[in-house]
């Protein structure tokens, strides 16, 4: 390999270096510290389960400020410990825009710090049982339920806060 093929070589690898690092940079990776769960109810004769919860800063503010596409309210058996493929309560189209499911709770006193929400999940668990997905009652889940917000966007971003325990009233 010649001098002048060599230079090329280390300026690409260079370039290509920067541009993954700089692509890395602007991808949003936010752990939402502050996640308060304010409670927990069954409702409809226990085919639903409402979980109130808080948030430091409000989160379609916090969604614009980090140009995330999606942040989702997930409920799930605590002993599921890997996100990626974990078997959560159904929620259908769980996405914050969807005001049946998670909304905004009306707040009284008009706080700037932060912001409480209300999100509905069926009670029912999405378990691959011999490689079929079962629908089973979410009290059944191993280990428990527990409550945290997951998003990100298409490009590789992610959003995450910790997974808080839950007891569901006359569950369990």
């Amino acid at each position: 390999m010649d001098s002048t093929t060599r230079i090329v070589a280390v300026t690409l690898l260079d370039l290509t270096v920067l541009a993954v690092a700089g692509w890395w940079l602007i991808l949003p990776r936010h752990h939402i510290q502050g996640v308060k769960v304010q409670g927990v109810e069954a409702v409809a004769s226990g085919r639903q389960i409402v979980v109130t919860f808080s948030t430091p800063e409000d989160l379609a503010n916090l969604r614009t400020r980090l140009k995330a596409g999606f942040i989702v309210a997930t409920l799930f058996a605590c002993d599921d410990r890997d996100a990626a493929t974990r078997e959560v309560v159904s929620q259908g189209d769980g996405y914050f825009t969807d005001a049946q499911r998670v909304r905004k709770a009306q707040d009284a006193r008009g706080s700037a710090a932060g912001a409480s929400y209300i999100a509905t999940f069926d009670d029912r668990l999405a378990k691959t049982i011999d490689s079929r997905l079962q629908m089973i009652p979410a009290a059944s889940a191993k280990g428990g339920l527990c409550f945290a917000l997951d998003g990100g966007n298409m490009f590789g971003g992610k959003i995450w806060s910790d997974p808080i325990r839950v007891d569901v009233p006359g569950q369990g």
